[in-house]
């Protein structure tokens, strides 16, 4: 028996793919014979956990619920974590390591009378990750640590988080990343890790893939799944859109998912601007189902995404898995698998008029007809970035990192 010990933060399905990729992962893993998986949610919120249990049958132990008691001397985070390691920070990881290592030792002596590997995993280093480590070389286990988004670059330039990195980055037995150029920034940063490994994300559809048939035009409808979110540049899509416009093309955008707490006044903002500007022309329906947004897409012309950055973008492979004309930037997974393709548009991330102009590329192709979808490439796709794949390239770096002990 291999039991798999998920170290996360949270763990609740949210339209951002990542919780979704974590339970996703978990559950293929706890399907293989001779295999089990359990999650340990560091912080994961109460009116969630009931949801969480919803989602199949993994086992979830949430060290949330010992920790908040424990935590009550020191009252609620004061915020400063986000940039030096408050006091309340320090202890609340301290509890984590204490209470995780507690729970692999009880199952470690339950599992002494038959065989059984253990092997930790978690994903972002230096939150769930930096527990994780020091877990398991406090109980002489290996690791393997999931890089991912903010890992790259927020976390590497704070004094405090950026360390935490380091640590698990030269000290887990497998590092993974999401796309080949996050294990090409990481090798040069930490030259000490032991093994990179880069395993894409899998694209889940609820009802099988639906081949897309370009819609009647006009107006060329363009969509978006990507929020509102400043590193998402969904204010550059915005602007794009509203130029094309103005420019006379007969064009409407769509753009569904919230913006976070600290940025929801910003948003608020520009979307009542731009709705009463060019009425019409913009639509926010606000969060919706993964079921409902293939819907959209089907009913869409053209996929739209100006993000500033990406690892495996769920929402720019989907689109590319239905085998819509896409507009995006030159980064990530995607732009590392489908560096030429014929219904493919890529623009500098953040340069508003390199975007402008290839959207207005893209919209005038479709509105003659001239736009080629490469098959070939959709196929292959489908093929690379199936969950059968997914799930093989798991199983591989497990018994990698185990067959080194």
């Amino acid at each position: 028996m291999t039991v798999l010990h998920f170290v996360v933060d949270f763990v609740y399905p949210s339209p951002g793919g990542m919780q979704a990729a974590i339970l996703r992962i978990a559950k293929q893993l706890d399907a293989k014979e001779g295999f089990r998986s359990i999650l340990y949610t560091r912080r994961q919120q109460a009116q969630f956990r009931e949801r969480v249990s919803e989602h199949g049958d993994v086992e979830i132990v949430h060290l949330a619920n010992r920790k908040e008691r424990l935590m009550e001397p020191r009252g609620a985070d004061d915020g400063s974590s986000e940039i030096l390691p408050s006091e309340y920070l320090v202890h609340a990881y301290q509890v984590d390591i204490m209470l995780l290592q507690q729970e692999i030792e009880e199952r470690q002596l339950r599992d002494s009378k038959s065989p059984t590997r253990h092997l930790l995993v978690s994903f972002y280093a230096p939150k769930a990750g930096f527990v994780a480590q020091v877990v398991a070389l406090s109980l002489g286990l290996p690791h393997i640590c999931s890089f991912r988004g903010s890992d790259y670059s927020v976390h590497l330039a704070n004094p405090f988080l950026g360390g935490a990195v380091r640590f698990v980055a030269e000290r887990a037995d497998l590092v993974l990343t999401t796309n080949e150029q996050q294990a090409r920034v990481l090798s040069s940063v930490f030259p000490g890790t032991k093994t990179f490994q880069t395993i894409y994300n899998s694209v889940e559809f609820s009802n099988g893939i639906n081949e897309h048939v370009p819609p009647e035009a006009p107006p060329i409808r363009l969509f978006s799944d990507c929020e509102f979110s400043l590193k998402k540049a969904t204010h550059v899509l915005m602007e794009a859109t509203a130029a094309l416009h103005e420019e006379g093309l007969p064009i409407s955008l769509e753009i569904v998912g919230q913006s976070s707490n600290d940025e929801d006044e910003y948003w608020t903002k520009l979307k009542k601007g731009y709705s009463e500007s060019h009425p019409g022309v913009f639509s926010f329906p606000g969060r919706i189902s993964s079921t409902l947004i293939e819907q959209r897409l089907m009913r869409s012309h053209v996929y739209c995404s100006a993000t500033l950055s990406e690892g495996c973008s769920h929402a720019r492979i989907r689109a590319l898995l239905m085998g819509l004309p896409i507009v995006t930037t030159r980064c990530g997974a995607l732009g590392e698998y489908a560096p030429k393709c014929s219904h493919i548009s890529y623009a500098r991330p953040g340069d508003l008029p390199d975007f402008v102009r290839q959207l207005r590329l893209m919209v005038n192709a479709v509105r003659s007809g001239s736009v080629a979808i490469d098959k070939n490439r959709v196929q292959s796709a489908r093929e690379r970035f199936s969950a059968d794949r997914e799930r093989e390239d798991w199983e591989a770096a497990i018994e990698t990192v185990l067959g080194a002990e």
